[in-house]
């Protein structure tokens, strides 16, 4: 996180990868055989904010926007 005076900047950059394998007996008589499947996929993601902090008397208030 950056800082300034009364303003910051927020990032974040990430990566995930997730890997399935499963499997299951299909009863069928004497042809009894057996279903696999084996899938996996990426995941990236972002985000950003910003935002700035508003001081009065006896309060704070922080407005903000973010894009993910």
């Amino acid at each position: 996180m950056k800082q300034f005076p009364s303003h910051y900047l927020l990032s974040l950059v990430g990566y995930g990868r997730q890997q399935y394998e499963t499997r299951r007996a299909i009863p069928a008589g004497p042809a009894a055989q057996t279903a696999e499947a084996r899938y996996g996929a990426n995941q990236f993601h972002t985000y950003l904010e910003a935002g700035t902090t508003l001081e009065g008397a006896h309060w704070n208030a922080t407005p903000y926007a973010g894009l993910q």
